[in-house]
């Protein structure tokens, strides 16, 4: 097997964490290359899909330490709440009608 196949196969650990606000984030931990330490990459979550529409990012945030991680989720928990329009994925039965 080769060093590629190796790497697709490794697991990367995700977190998905969940705020009162409703939305919420994703954490996605990159393993080490060369001299790099591990790194994280963050995404805004709402109704389980990415969004790219908020103060926080319009992409993902990445190459992040612990402590990037930690003000990026403070940032998503703390804007405001967001109310899906009708038939926004927001996982709520007979939304999809419109």
């Amino acid at each position: 097997m080769s060093n590629a196949e190796n790497r697709l196969v490794m697991p990367i650990p995700v977190w998905e964490l969940a705020f009162p606000n409703g939305y919420g984030a994703s954490v996605i931990r990159h393993p080490a290359r060369g001299s790099r330490r591990s790194h994280y990459e963050v995404a805004v979550l709402f109704g389980g899909n990415i969004v790219y529409d908020t103060p926080v990012t319009n992409d993902v945030v990445g190459w992040l330490d612990a402590a990037g991680v930690k003000k990026v989720c403070g940032e998503i928990r703390a804007l405001p709440p967001r109310h899906p329009w009708p038939g926004e994925n927001d996982n709520t039965p007979g939304n999809d009608i419109y």
